[in-house]
This record gives structure tokens, C-alpha cells and sequence, in this order.
């Protein structure tokens, strides 16, 4: 080909599907539950697409923390028991607890007891700190999958690609610099309050059935069953309720006070940057004392409702918090009275509480 040839072709595909995944909801019905849970599903859907394999691997590892749970309080019980038996029976122990103090004579079920157990109480600390080693590496390497941060830089990438698309029309619908708020705050607020509280889900939801497993296992080989697993059960379901039942009660304060400070939060930065656009203007006609003036009076009703939701937040921890300790403090007391009576052994009221 001779030069000034046209000789090659770009072709731009133009992505016209609405995000996140081609979700089509009217504006006036976006504060909808159903609505809004299908644009939480489509944005966890579309990040899911781009970070499939380190989506996987953060749920093998959220899967850890429950089983050094798990291993923690097994490591505790055997612990709390062979002190009890060091305490009760220093001759003659049980065969069930008979491989944590035998002495020079493994036949003779009579050897030293403390010996023994010095032994086992070290092994079992230092298994330990082992166990808190391996949730601490896990820890680690889901930080090192930065799933927040690929998804941050994977939606603000998008925002910035879809801003310079924007036609006259589409530009008139947002304030000067809310784009920039966009990408800067929500953008980050999106990807914490949604994406990653999946893999918080994750956890929380095997957290549960390996406590639940676990709690049923002691009830099970527990000389008072019924009554053991009507404690472990119950204290903990009954304050989750007890939690649920205030943060719903709540909510929409919670909800209505942080839209109206995102939106605060919008009005004076768009100012600012407004005015960045006309400083010349403002400074010919010095006005720089008045807008300066406009500004204070702006981030002062910014400030004052982040004050007025934070607070509120604050209250609502306290209320959340006040609710789990009466609740612990009432089934303190059933389980303290239980186990002076013989009904509960002292290892299953610390596993409950």
C-alpha cells in the first residue's frame, strides 16, 4: 500500500447495556427493597465476573476463622479439664481423661497427676498458638487478593469511561464535581457496604453452622444433653434477636440520616468547585468574602448532620451493645446457678457466653 492509503480499520464497540449487568429499574422506583436488592445482586454479579478466581479463593479463606474457632475452644476445653481433674481427683482419674495424666506406668491409671498435665497443658498451648498463627496467615492472604481494591479501580475505570461518553443532555443531570464525588467517596463506599461484605456473609453464615455442629456435639455427649443444649442454643439466638430487633427498629432513621449527609456532601463540594470554575469572575468583582461566607454556612449544614447521623449511630451501637450484655448477664446467671448445682460443667457455660 502507497503512503496516505487508508489501509487499516479501527472498530469501537460501544457497551450500551445498563449497569451493573443490564439491570433496568425506573428512577422513581429505586428506593425499592426489591429494586435495591437487585442492584446490590447485579453489582456483587458483575464483580464477580472480573475476580472469579480470587472470589473463590477469599471463601476457602473465610472458611478458617470458624475452624480455629473451633479447634480454640477444643483446645480450652481439654484444658479446663484436666485442671478440673488435677483439682477433684489427683489419684485415681477416669478412663475417659486417663491419656492426659498417665505417669511412668502407662497401666497404672494412678501415676503423678500434675506431673501429667503440666506436660499436656504445654502441648496444648503451644497448639495453641499455632492455631492463632494459621488465622493470622490466613488474614493476611485475603488482604493480599485485594479485592477491594481491584474493584474499586475496575468501577472508577468504568464511572471515568462512561463520563467521557456523556452527551450534553446527560451531563445537565449532575451537579459540577459530583462525578468526582462519585469516584471518590461512593465508589469506595459501594465495593466496602456491598462486594466485600459478601465474603463477611461467607464467614458469618459457616461461623454459625460450624457453633451450631459444635454446641449440638456437647449437648449431645453431656450427662444433662437437653438442658446443656437449651443454654448454648439459646443464649446466642436470643441475643442475635435481641440485636435484630434494634437495628430494625432503627433503620430508617439510620437510612434517611446518611442520604441526607451524602447529599450535603455533594453540595459543598460541588460549591468548590463551581466556584473554582468562576474564581476570575469572583475575584473581579470581590466577592470572595461572600462566597467564602456561603461556603462556611453550606459545610456547617454538612456538619451538623454528619454530627446528627453519627451520633445517632453511636446510640444505636449502644443500644445494640446494652441489649447483648442484659441478655449475657441473664443467662450468666441461669448457667452460674447451673453449674453450682451439677447441671452444666464450668467448660460448656464458657463456650456458651
Amino acid at each position: 500500500a502507497d503512503v496516505g492509503d487508508l489501509n487499516c480499520a479501527t472498530i469501537v464497540v460501544l457497551n450500551d447495556d445498563t449497569f451493573p449487568m443490564n439491570i433496568q429499574i425506573k428512577p422513581e422506583e429505586r428506593l425499592f427493597l426489591k429494586n435495591q436488592f437487585k442492584m446490590v445482586y447485579g453489582f456483587i454479579e458483575h464483580n464477580y465476573h472480573i475476580l472469579k478466581t480470587e472470589f473463590w479463593w477469599c471463601c476457602a479463606y473465610k472458611l478458617v476463622p470458624a475452624l480455629c474457632w473451633l479447634v480454640g475452644n477444643i483446645l480450652m476445653l481439654d484444658t479446663l479439664k484436666i485442671m478440673e481433674l488435677c483439682q477433684t481427683d489427683t489419684s485415681t482419674p477416669s478412663k475417659d481423661t486417663w491419656s492426659y495424666v498417665k505417669g511412668d506406668d502407662d497401666d497404672d491409671p494412678s501415676g503423678n497427676c500434675i506431673a501429667g498435665s503440666i506436660m499436656w497443658v504445654w502441648i496444648l498451648a503451644i497448639c495453641y498458638i499455632i492455631n492463632h498463627g494459621i488465622a493470622f496467615t490466613v488474614d493476611c492472604s485475603i488482604g493480599d487478593l485485594k479485592l477491594g481494591g481491584k474493584a474499586t479501580r475496575t468501577l472508577r475505570t468504568d464511572i471515568f469511561a462512561v463520563m467521557l461518553q456523556f452527551t450534553p443532555e446527560s451531563n445537565s443531570k449532575f451537579d459540577t464535581g459530583k462525578v468526582m464525588k462519585i469516584m471518590e467517596n461512593q465508589t469506595e463506599a459501594a465495593v466496602r457496604l456491598t462486594w466485600l461484605n459478601v465474603f463477611t456473609l461467607v464467614e458469618k453464615v459457616f461461623t454459625f453452622f460450624v457453633v451450631s455442629s459444635y454446641v449440638i456435639y456437647l449437648g449431645a455427649t453431656s450427662e444433662n444433653g437437653g438442658f446443656v443444649l437449651y443454654f448454648l442454643l439459646g443464649a446466642p439466638f436470643v441475643v442475635m434477636l435481641g440485636q435484630a430487633t434494634v437495628f430494625f427498629w432503627c433503620k430508617d432513621t439510620i437510612i434517611e440520616q446518611n442520604i441526607n449527609t451524602m447529599h450535603l456532601d455533594d453540595k459543598w463540594s460541588t460549591f468548590v468547585v463551581e466556584r473554582a470554575n468562576i474564581r476570575p469572575l469572583i475575584t473581579n468583582y470581590r466577592c470572595g468574602y461572600k462566597e467564602a461566607h456561603k461556603f462556611e454556612k453550606i459545610h456547617k449544614e454538612y456538619n451538623e448532620m454528619w454530627a446528627e447521623a453519627d451520633g445517632y449511630w453511636g446510640v444505636v451501637q449502644w443500644r445494640v451493645a446494652t441489649v447483648a450484655e442484659l441478655i449475657a448477664m441473664l443467662f450468666l446467671g441461669i448457667g452460674g446457678m447451673s453449674v453450682l448445682n451439677g447441671q452444666l460443667a464450668i467448660g460448656s457455660l464458657v463456650t456458651g457466653l
